[in-house]
């Protein structure tokens, strides 16, 4: 059992010394495009022959990262989702947008009752209960969200929709987990929305899929972002994964990363991201320090397996 006790993040002193140069060099990934990696204006360059000399310390350093953190990104980056063709079904066994507008009108009042009934009406009609969640259930949810960030919906009446959809979910879970595999004690998983995130209703169904997949998965959310180093400090993991809602914490989850990283038992951690933020712009999981991003929950438990497979050839 992970414990999730306070405790302040480990100095990167403590890091052997090519694991700080691989945080350094994890730092200057992050900052690509934006000038990150650029030589400082007025800034000396060594002679011609202590150039020649750093170069070739260098080298096996390069060399291992590019094939322990570069590689594995790149392959994942182009590597297409598993389940890819979940969503190209013939017409009637999908959800239809109309689908997802109607459901969130009715969970908005909170009455849970024609919301249920608006589901197994959706699976009559043929749609399996995994393609509900991530094409109805999770864009429902979404759309709720969307509509706080407009002004359009206050707090309280999101968080009754919320509520409602989260109820929806567990309704259903007996059966969406009713023939999973038992959990692997060699697939274990941390899953966390960012702490002091508003609404995680996504974060409960990624770690149903997780379960489904025959994932170990410690998925309670952490109060602080303190005591989520702490756990990830404590257990070995193969993978980290956090998700978030608003692109205005990007730093706020880089610097996250950074931490897990340094305080991980597991000096090949994989890390995660996914949410709203990301569904359009993967590459920003780059940038915020983490080696791949999730589309949706669906995908996500494919995706951790491929990085933890790359991740451990390159290393």
């Amino acid at each position: 059992m992970i414990a999730k006790t306070e405790v302040t993040d480990m100095d990167s002193a403590m890091l052997r010394p090519r694991e700080r140069r691989l945080a350094a060099f994890d730092g200057h990934l992050a900052g690509l495009g934006g000038g990150a990696g650029s030589t400082r204006a007025g800034a000396s360059r060594p002679a011609g022959g202590r150039r020649a000399a750093d170069s070739a310390e260098r080298a096996p350093l390069l060399a291992g990262i590019i094939a322990s953190r570069i590689v594995p990104r790149l392959i994942l980056a182009h590597r297409p989702d598993g389940d890819a063709g979940l969503r190209d079904r013939p017409a009637g066994t999908a959800v239809s947008p109309q689908d997802v507008l109607v459901l969130g009108d009715l969970v908005l009042h909170g009455d849970i009752q024609p919301a249920l009934a608006h589901l197994e009406s959706v699976i009559a009609r043929g749609v399996p209960l995994d393609v509900v969640y991530v094409d109805l259930l999770a864009p429902t949810a979404r759309r709720l969200g969307e509509l706080w960030c407009e002004d359009t919906l206050s707090f309280a009446e999101v968080t009754i929709g919320q509520v409602a959809l989260q109820r929806l979910q567990r309704a259903f879970s007996g059966i969406f987990l009713r023939d999973c595999p038992p959990p692997s004690p060699r697939r274990r998983v941390l899953l966390s929305p960012l702490p002091d995130e508003q609404h995680a209703f996504g974060h409960v169904m990624v770690c149903d899929f997780f379960r489904r997949a025959g994932w170990q998965v410690f998925g309670d959310p952490f109060a602080s972002q303190a005591a989520m180093v702490a756990a990830v400090a404590e257990s070995w993991l193969d993978v980290v994964g956090i998700s978030l809602s608003c692109a205005g914490r990007m730093r706020e989850l880089g610097a996250l990363i950074r931490a897990i990283r340094r305080a991980s038992r597991n000096r090949a951690v994989a890390v995660l991201v996914g949410g709203a933020p990301f569904c359009n712009r993967p590459a920003l999981a780059w940038q915020v320090g983490a080696d791949a991003s999730a589309v949706d929950a669906c995908h996500a438990p494919a995706r951790a397996e491929a990085l933890v497979g790359l991740l451990r050839a390159a290393t």
